[in-house]
């Protein structure tokens, strides 16, 4: 799959630069740890998504992501729900 590439997306995908952050960012009910968790969990059931993250560098137990593989994560899940307090 070829990855899409908005330049708001861009934008976007750096104001992240923790697993955390994204994670608080799709799932903002929840707290950062069990956001965290719920964004693994989301990983670890989408072959697809983790075949497509490990060819831009991603290796499970990675905490910080690169604009790239935030990217990645935009185009299989959408963009999510809020963006992270303090974010760049």
């Amino acid at each position: 799959m070829q990855t899409i590439s908005h330049p708001e997306w861009m934008e976007l995908a750096r104001s992240f630069s923790t697993l955390t952050e994204l994670a608080s960012a799709y799932n903002p009910e929840v707290s950062p740890r069990s956001a965290r968790r719920r964004l693994v969990e989301t990983l670890r059931q989408s072959p697809q998504l983790l075949d497509e993250l490990s060819n831009v560098g991603f290796k499970m137990g990675q905490r910080l992501l690169y604009p790239g593989q935030i990217l990645v994560i935009f185009n299989r899940l959408g963009l999510p729900k809020c963006t992270v307090s303090g974010s760049k």
